[in-house]
């Protein structure tokens, strides 16, 4: 259960905006959207800062400035293209901020995994499983994003298209999560084949 609360905790402030945004878009409109995607922000970031004494995560800011900057041009564009494709744009972007971490920094996955307070993410193993988790996500992203690419040429109207991204946003990323602890041991069975590390403890 406290494993459970980190998770959810870190769940929150890292999707939090996007969250806040998609739900009152679909209740609201455009402009409420934003204006609660703003507040959202500047709450969590004077209670995860000034109360909390920590400090956000990278992917907070990056789902933070996506969001705003992709809801400030759709208020202010009267092009409906832009929204057929704007899913494809963000999909691109997460990707690359995903593959990025692979290079500079840290695995994003492994990140995760931290904030959420699992046990042993900083072994050599772990870090090598948490690095290949933070690959397959980021290919997800970029496969998710050539699904709308198709949706957003084809001869579906803009309603259509966006009912099919709201369905398979979530439920892609229910996928991912719920497939790695499903399918855990056999993704370790696959690395140790290719002789990437012996052993790793399932927890």
């Amino acid at each position: 259960m406290k494993r459970f609360g980190a998770f959810l905790s870190w769940f929150i402030q890292s999707f939090g905006p996007l969250i806040v945004f998609l739900i009152v878009k679909s209740l609201a409109g455009l402009k409420p959207a934003i204006v609660a995607t703003i507040a959202w922000s500047l709450v969590e970031i004077a209670y995860v800062v000034a109360w909390k004494r920590q400090k956000p995560t990278q992917f907070f800011y990056f789902s933070v400035g996506t969001t705003l900057v992709f809801g400030l041009i759709d208020l202010y564009s009267d092009n409906p293209i832009l929204f057929r494709y704007e899913a494809v744009l963000t999909n691109i972007l997460t990707g690359i901020y995903f593959g990025s971490t692979l290079f500079v920094g840290k695995p994003l996955i492994q990140e995760f995994a931290e904030k959420a307070d699992y046990e042993n993410v900083n072994t050599p193993e772990a870090k090598i499983y948490l690095r290949f988790l933070t690959i397959v996500w980021a290919g997800s992203f970029f496969v998710k994003a050539s699904i709308y690419l198709y949706l957003a040429n084809s001869d579906l109207s803009i309603e259509h298209v966006t009912a099919i991204r709201s369905t398979i946003g979530p439920v892609s990323f229910l996928v991912l999560l719920g497939g790695e602890r499903i399918f855990r041991s056999q993704l370790i069975r696959c690395l140790e084949a290719f002789g990437l590390f012996s052993k790793l403890k399932n927890s």
